[in-house]
């Protein structure tokens, strides 16, 4: 929803005091699209940091699986070679 209201920033010019017929004051000032993008923010920023929590903690997963996988393919190279 937080990217949806800054494209229509770039289209809606209306304020919403317009759309109610009401005298304008500092929140009606806003268009409809900006007051979403006021909203919808914090949950944007939150879902981020979620995002980049879960990509650090998927990746040092990963680095733990792929260094396990190496030093067994180590383990089978030195038994392959004692045995010869």
């Amino acid at each position: 929803m937080f990217f949806v209201a800054l494209y229509l920033i770039k289209w809606v010019h209306t304020p919403m005091w317009a759309s109610f017929g009401l005298a304008p004051s500092f929140f009606m000032n806003f268009t409809w699209a900006e007051a979403m993008a006021l909203i919808c923010f914090p949950v944007c920023a939150l879902k981020n940091v979620i995002n980049l929590v879960q990509l650090w903690k998927a990746s040092k997963i990963l680095v733990g699986v792929d260094l396990a996988e190496r030093a067994k393919a180590r383990e089978e190279e030195a038994y392959q070679t004692k045995e010869k």
